[in-house]
């Protein structure tokens, strides 16, 4: 299986997860949103450290652009 192929699976894999995280279990789905976001960056290979980095500079950059309008 390609890169991308194993990407794109992983990400559809992440959306039927979400979808059962919600509908099924009941998570909240902003914890649903990051549990899953998480899982997939380090299903995609990067290390643990910088996926939580680039959780936390995407969340800082929507939160300082929504406050700036």
């Amino acid at each position: 299986m390609s890169p991308n192929t194993t990407l794109l699976f992983f990400a559809f894999l992440a959306v039927v997860a979400l979808i059962v995280l919600i509908a099924r279990f009941k998570l909240h789905p902003f914890i649903a949103l990051i549990v899953v976001s998480l899982a997939l960056g380090v299903a995609a290979g990067m290390p643990f450290a910088n996926v939580v980095k680039a959780f936390t500079d995407g969340v800082v950059a929507s939160w300082d652009s929504s406050r700036s309008s």
